[in-house]
Formats: structure tokens, C-alpha cells, sequence
């Protein structure tokens, strides 16, 4: 009975290799697409970001927050694929010397985590390029070793007062399936 539970494990990853050969991406060719972020509309949509529910700003403050909002939500996608990453290593570790199959499938998968976050990098190089500085996303070590605990993030938008800094607390599983079409819950290059 353990055969066949490895047999049918074993098919899983070579189904996994099959489809990573088949289904290549790139960031720029297919995502980026030589397309920038225009800086005069909103980063997130008002249902995620509920900025309407802010009326004491002006409607150029509440674009701005929501580019901030925006930028801050790809750096925390950039950190949580770091971890996975980090974890699907380690989950690789038992098939080593064992079953190549599923560490071919598991290096794979890793490699599709790494552009993921290469993606992120990417994309607050280029919003950092149209917002005004001191900005700074800081999660501690703590944070990205810790996946099961609350993490905090500071932000400064450095638009006030520089010293004064919001914090984030969020806590869960931010984890959708690793394709490039998870775009829809990403800020989208305009």
C-alpha cells in the first residue's frame, strides 16, 4: 500500500515538472510588457483599499494613499515569497537522496518563487521611481522567520513629517497558487 501512496506521489511531481517544461514565463515579455505605473490614477481598487471611507481627504490624498497602500502591498507579497522559497527549500531537503522527481518538482517550483520575487523588486523599483521619497518598508527578521506570528511592518511616507511612522499589523497565510496569472490580486503596471 505505501508503494502505490509513492507511486501516485511521485506521478503528482512529474505532473508538476511537465507543466513548469510547458508553461515558461517572463517578467518582462509577459507581465511588464514595457508598461509603467501612470502615477495619476489609484494603485488599488476603492474595495480593497477603502480609501472612500477616509473623507476627511482631498482626492489627490487619497490617490496618494492609495499608491502607498499599493506599493506596500507588493512589498509584502515580495516578503511572503521569500519565505516560501525559504520553506519549499527546506520541504526539498527529505528528497535530496531520494526521490529526484519530487526534488526536480521542488527546485522547479523554487525557481517560480525566486521570479515571483524578482517581480516585486521589480515593481517597487519602478514605483519608487514616481513617488516622492522616504517610503521605506522595514519588516525585521523576526518577521519573515516567524510566519506563524502577527508580523508588524512600519511604513513612513515621509510626506509629513518624516519621524512619524504607521504601523501594520497583519497576521495569516497571504499564499495563492505560484502562476503568473495571480495578477488580479497584485497592483497592476498601467
Amino acid at each position: 500500500m505505501e508503494h502505490l501512496q509513492t507511486n501516485a506521489t511521485t506521478e503528482r511531481y512529474a505532473k508538476c515538472i511537465e507543466v513548469s517544461k510547458r508553461i515558461r514565463w517572463d517578467i518582462d515579455r509577459d507581465v511588464i510588457r514595457g508598461r509603467k505605473f501612470d502615477f495619476t490614477k489609484n494603485f488599488l481598487p476603492k474595495g480593497l483599499s477603502k480609501i472612500e471611507q477616509l473623507p476627511f481627504l482631498s482626492g489627490e490624498e487619497r490617490r496618494v494613499l492609495s499608491q502607498i497602500q499599493g506599493r506596500t502591498y507588493a512589498n509584502i507579497f515580495g516578503l511572503v515569497e521569500r519565505y516560501i522559497g525559504a520553506k519549499i527549500l527546506e520541504i526539498s531537503r527529505e528528497h535530496w537522496l531520494g526521490d529526484q522527481t519530487a526534488l526536480e518538482a521542488l527546485v522547479r517550483f523554487t525557481d517560480e518563487e525566486l521570479k515571483h520575487q524578482e517581480l516585486f523588486r521589480r515593481i517597487e523599483a519602478m514605483i519608487a521611481e514616481g513617488m516622492p521619497a522616504g517610503y521605506t518598508f522595514m519588516p525585521t527578521t523576526r518577521t519573515a522567520s516567524s510566519p506563524s506570528s502577527t508580523r508588524t511592518c512600519s511604513c513612513s511616507t515621509g510626506r509629513r513629517n518624516p519621524s512619524t511612522r504607521s504601523s501594520t499589523s497583519w497576521s495569516g497565510s497571504a499564499r495563492t497558487p505560484g502562476s503568473p496569472n495571480r495578477s488580479a490580486s497584485r497592483p497592476s503596471p498601467t
